[in-house]
């Protein structure tokens, strides 16, 4: 999967993206004036849920890898209105993968993920933070996040 489609998918796959508040400062994304996911790449730009490169760049073509992905979805939970985002778990130190060291910068989002079973590890032992996503791998990620907000919200208000 593309940048660009991630993006798309992002935006029109998970329902609460609405709810997401843009941020005050405009990102200037030079390389997709005329791109198909021109309008989504700007939400997901727009509300701090995917990054332009320092040259301002998006690069809708380049491939998505598996750790981009779990930053992706981390920063996007926490980028909801706190009355609107499911109380997280906490963290499990016991949850460790061989490539994947803790000073990666994927790494919190990556355990974050796994935790809340968004994303599966390839192994026991690794995550393949650096492979690229597959379409399927990115519907059911959103499809698992979505859920996952269903679930947690009716726990959380069934414990209110």
């Amino acid at each position: 999967m593309t940048r660009a489609e991630a993006a798309t998918v992002i935006v029109r796959g998970i329902p609460r993206f609405h709810l997401i508040r843009p941020l005050k400062s405009v990102e200037i994304v030079t390389d997709i004036p005329d791109h198909s996911a021109r309008r989504e790449i700007l939400e997901v730009v727009g509300k701090g849920i995917m990054e332009v490169y320092p040259n301002h760049t998006f690069s809708p073509s380049s491939l998505l890898s598996r750790g981009e992905l779990a930053e992706i979805l981390s920063t996007l939970i926490d980028r909801l209105p706190a009355n609107r985002r499911p109380p997280l778990p906490g963290s499990s130190s016991s949850l460790r993968f061989q490539d994947l060291l803790d000073r990666n910068r994927y790494a919190p989002a990556v355990y974050r993920m796994v935790r809340l079973g968004i994303l599966k590890p390839k192994s026991a032992r690794t995550f393949g933070v650096g492979e690229k996503v597959s379409g399927g791998e990115l519907l059911g990620a959103v499809s698992a996040l979505n859920a996952w907000f269903t679930t947690a919200s009716r726990t959380s208000s069934d414990t209110r």
